[in-house]
């Protein structure tokens, strides 16, 4: 995610390997989703990566790509992945890199900035943090202003320790204050930096505010490893489209969005991690439906509690339906499941009182006869 040059490296684009090139231009019919009358766009990757919806257009276009040609490359790379889940023992770690070699892959083919060093793995030993710069002009304008409010609403409270933030250095009320220094925190973990800084690089001077993004040090990025892994193999032992699984999925987005483990490319390789993941438990295939792209939701919330809330309810709005949808179908048999217990109770109870009957019935008749003149 870090700043890209205004022109693309010049080095020649390589292919793609051969599997994941593109076939035949399949016909785009989207099918309702099974049980529900949302539509899957499983056979439409155009519309499954249609991820910018209310004018962030700046963002695609910084890219110099294909839109189409490159929700087709995402569309072949995801299924990738999943075969590999399918076949291989798989990690957070191993099925992240996986991903990220598709997209340095893709990078190469649509001739993209910096693609040299999109999906390259950052070393653990790297020393300080790379940095991302958002301004108001350039590839994140159209969602800028929003970004910024948020921002500022960090650096307009004191922070208490369940904000999963810190400032260093103190800040005037209600104001930016140059230098001041916003640390997502989780635990003892310190993640992503915002900075207003103190003296603004030459690129943004005039653009006031413009912020750093300091994303978290390397060395921290195997510690942020261990903590998806418990979540990833939650899900791969349970692998059902439930909104519990979609819960856990957007923990790990908040995660790997602020590990940003690759040099360049994190935010997309992230992306393809969380699309896999919700194909391989099932969940309709719909678009992402929310005008600031994933990463920048993630680097801007420090309470993660609320952002897999939000991951959840608001960036894929119409699975609402279908978590709904499945969780009456659960319900629903339970019920049934009740029920038979409830009539099997019924059903023992009936055949002890029969049982009980025929013995009192007997005792009865040893009774009677026992008292019978004969046996006196």
């Amino acid at each position: 995610m870090n700043s890209d040059p205004i022109h693309p490296d010049s080095e020649e684009s390589q292919p793609l390997p051969s599997d994941s090139q593109e076939g035949p231009r399949m016909e785009k019919k989207p099918v309702p989703a099974p049980d529900s009358d949302l539509i899957d766009y499983s056979s439409d990757p155009e519309q499954e990566w249609r991820v910018y919806q209310n004018n962030s257009k700046s963002l695609s276009d910084a890219w110099n790509s294909d839109q189409e040609r490159y929700a087709q490359l995402c569309h072949a790379a995801v299924e990738q992945s999943l075969q590999k889940l399918k076949t291989e023992p798989m990690s957070v770690k191993s099925l992240y890199e996986f991903l990220a070699e598709q997209r340095h892959a893709i990078a190469l083919q649509l001739n993209q900035p910096s693609k040299k060093r999109v999906g390259i793995m950052r070393a653990y030993d790297e020393p300080g943090n790379p940095s991302t710069p958002v301004l108001p002009n350039g590839k994140y304008q159209d969602f800028f202003p929003e970004v910024k409010e948020r921002i500022r609403a960090l650096y307009n409270k004191e922070p208490q320790a369940q904000d999963g933030y810190v400032i260093q250095k103190d800040t005037n009320k209600g104001n930016f204050r140059r230098g001041d220094w916003v640390v997502i925190k989780d635990g003892d973990l310190p993640l992503t930096g915002i900075t207003y800084p103190k003296e603004p690089l030459p690129h943004m001077m005039g653009f006031d505010p413009s912020f750093n993004f300091l994303h978290t040090e390397a060395q921290y990025i195997p510690k942020v490893y261990e903590k998806i892994d418990r979540l990833f193999h939650s899900v791969l032992e349970h692998p059902e489209p439930t909104k519990e699984n979609m819960q856990k999925i957007g923990e790990m987005v908040w995660y790997l969005a602020h590990a940003m483990p690759c040099d360049r490319g994190s935010a997309a390789t992230t992306e393809l991690f969380a699309r896999t993941m919700m194909k391989k438990i099932g969940l309709p295939v719909i678009p992402y439906e929310h005008p600031i792209p994933l990463d920048f939701e993630a680097l801007i919330e420090p309470d993660k509690t609320k952002f897999i809330e939000r991951f959840t309810r608001d960036f894929y709005p119409k699975l609402n339906q279908y978590y709904a949808l499945t969780s009456e179908q659960e319900t629903s048999q339970d019920v049934k499941q009740s029920t038979g217990l409830s009539l099997s109770n019924t059903s023992l109870f009936k055949n002890f009182k029969q049982e009980l009957n025929k013995i009192v019935k007997t005792a009865g008749d040893v009774l009677e006869n026992w008292n019978s003149p004969k046996n006196r």
